[in-house]
């Protein structure tokens, strides 16, 4: 007689590698394959039967720990977006076409982040979400310029023009200076839903004039950011985003 029956081991080495071996490093496959068969005494497949689910629980708990996490830091970045946004209200006056147009632009470096920064610290944030709120002023312009940054990425990761630093901000500046389209023409290419359609021909153009100067800040400031500083080159980093889609837009 064995001192120690088979499928004794197997139960203890079951034990050993469910409550020594972190979580991630369990092969679940494995661990069905030591099943024993219907033979066995009930008090066994008892034993087994706890340490499978007591398994699953870790795995679960490791699991919803890490999905916490990412969570907590993606709602850190997004709440971010609105801390230099000034006002946070915009009155009815200070609206065009549905999104605030009294914002405050840096000039320099010097000066505190505004709310182009602000849209670029959150763009890649952004792009991993499906959907993005749209219910204020500030939500909808947010949602624009997270668009318009997006598209600029996009060129620079694949315009064979945007190969080094100078030669990105020429062509993102291109494209930043050409005709802005308002809601309701022929060529607007926005975001459906977040801008509505201007009242007045003096409105259209207060729209036009600024999303203009949003454009170009993002243009000037994003290559700043997806370029290397010293060599020139593209940022890998920053280019994986731009294989993504933002908001299921093409």
């Amino acid at each position: 007689m064995d001192l120690f029956p088979s499928h004794v081991l197997r139960v203890f080495f079951v034990f050993v590698v469910v409550f020594s071996v972190p979580t991630r490093h369990i092969e679940w496959k494995r661990v069905i394959h030591f099943r024993v068969s219907p033979r066995r005494r009930t008090r066994e497949r008892v034993i087994y039967i706890y340490i499978y689910t007591r398994a699953r629980e870790r795995r679960d708990m490791v699991r919803d720990a890490a999905r916490a996490h990412t969570a907590r830091d993606v709602h850190a970045i997004e709440s971010s977006s609105s801390l230099h946004s000034s006002p946070a209200t915009p009155s009815r006056s200070a609206l065009a076409c549905g999104i605030p147009i009294d914002l405050r632009f840096r000039t320099s470096d010097d000066e505190a982040p505004d709310f182009i920064d602000d849209a670029l610290d959150a763009l890649r944030a952004d792009v991993l979400s499906r959907r993005m709120a749209m219910t204020t002023p500030m939500d909808r312009l947010r949602a624009t310029l997270a668009a318009r940054a997006h598209e600029t990425l996009r060129t620079c990761a694949t315009d064979a023009r945007c190969a080094s630093k100078g030669e990105a901000m020429k062509r993102v500046m291109e494209d930043a200076r050409a005709r802005v389209w308002a809601p309701g023409e022929a060529g607007y290419d926005g975001i459906p839903g977040a801008e509505r359609e201007a009242e007045s021909e003096a409105e259209r153009e207060a729209y036009r004039a600024f999303t203009r100067r949003c454009r170009e800040a993002i243009a000037t400031r994003l290559v700043e950011r997806c370029y290397n500083g010293v060599t020139g080159e593209r940022d890998k980093f920053w280019m994986a985003f731009a294989k993504r889609r933002f908001m299921n837009r093409v």
